[in-house]
């Protein structure tokens, strides 16, 4: 009976470990893991808006924001990094036609699954006769990505850009980016946000006017952001701009940035609340000072090259696993390899 009742321990002890291994903290603050605080739910906006507030969710992968009109699900920015009581994005509401307007979070988790949060109902008022064509801001925050290396890539010039890249390591990221051609009149470049696997990469950027593209290669570090231009063969040794840059600041409210483990993180969402009523976002002139870097990001490249500094960049992937979970796991095998050798023993001699 006695023996039984130990096969049963270790049965619960077996349990036990799996639930360890496979499960990743909670990071979620809030309901399921998405609080907007700005806009509010039936605010009046127009020009550019910050939008505030957590994203956050166990598995996080990314999060892609959307605004929905009724008709269309309208895709703003994606974001690689949580945000706890802070600044998620800027929303240039010139781009979109005077109505009304739902809040959309869909968060995409580890194991590629989405779920999609509704957030609140906000009406856009501009008084333009038609929306501008192309914002005036680029809308993410950079944030650095939790185990992973993060990058925008932006397109510059007149002309479609495509870049592949890949890693000759294993189990890394690889893909491809299709940039649109800058519009003459576009007071930013068009670019696209990506996270990786830190490690070696290389590919390719071509112009899709080109006959042979710009080869790179690159190490990416993990906590670590980068930019790359494309500014085609007329920018000469400025043709492709890559390298690390300052992430942008956090609010400074925001713990999103902080360990998974560290008990500073975590904020209910009465605090988040009263984060957004202390006017945790952007002012008005940063905001606009984040623009002018964003509208100057051609220039930068030029002079930067000339400069003769080296360059990298990094692509897209996964998060690195968090080894505690594989350190319990070996612990615990242990442990059952002594109470099997125990009860092995104690069986042999009863059938002696």
């Amino acid at each position: 009976m006695k023996i039984q009742m130990w096969r049963y321990f270790v049965l619960a002890l077996a349990v036990v470990l799996v639930g360890a291994v496979g499960t990743t903290p909670a990071l979620a603050q809030g309901p399921e893991g998405v609080i907007i605080t700005s806009p509010a739910d039936g605010e009046t906006v127009s020009n550019v808006v910050v939008v505030t507030g957590a994203i956050d969710f166990a598995d996080f992968m990314k999060y892609d924001f959307f605004v929905n009109n009724g008709n269309n699900m309208i895709w703003v920015a994606t974001g690689y990094s949580p945000v706890i009581n802070g600044n998620i994005l800027r929303l240039d509401t010139k781009t979109l036609i005077d109505g009304n307007y739902q809040v959309v979070v869909r968060k995409v988790t580890t194991d590629s699954q989405y779920t999609d949060f509704y957030g609140p109902n906000f009406t856009v008022s501009n008084g333009l006769s038609a929306p501008n064509p192309f914002p005036e801001i680029e809308a993410t925050f950079l944030y650095p990505a939790p185990g992973k290396a993060t990058m925008r890539v932006r397109n510059c010039t007149g002309e479609g850009v495509f870049i592949d890249y890949a890693s000759p390591e294993g189990f890394k990221s690889s893909g491809e980016i299709s940039l649109s051609p800058k519009p003459q009149d576009g007071p930013i470049c068009p670019y696209a946000d990506i996270a990786l696997v830190p490690g070696e990469y290389r590919g390719t950027a071509k112009g899709e006017a080109q006959i042979a593209g710009v080869n790179f290669m690159f190490d990416a570090a993990a906590g670590k952001v980068y930019e790359m231009t494309y500014n085609g063969p007329t920018a000469g040794a400025g043709q492709l701009y890559i390298a690390e840059r300052q992430p942008d600041e956090r609010a400074g409210t925001d713990t999103g940035g902080l360990d998974a483990q560290d008990p500073n993180r975590m904020q209910d969402e009465s605090q988040i609340q009263a984060g957004a009523d202390a006017g945790a976002e952007f002012t008005t002139d940063e905001a606009a000072a984040a623009d002018s870097m964003a509208g100057d990001s051609t220039a930068k490249s030029e002079s930067t090259a000339e400069a003769g500094k080296e360059t990298m960049l990094p692509v897209s992937g996964q998060a690195a696993q968090p080894q505690t979970p594989f350190a319990i796991a070996a612990a615990a095998l242990i442990l059952l390899m002594i109470v099997g050798g125990v009860f092995a023993i104690r069986r042999g001699k009863q059938a002696a």
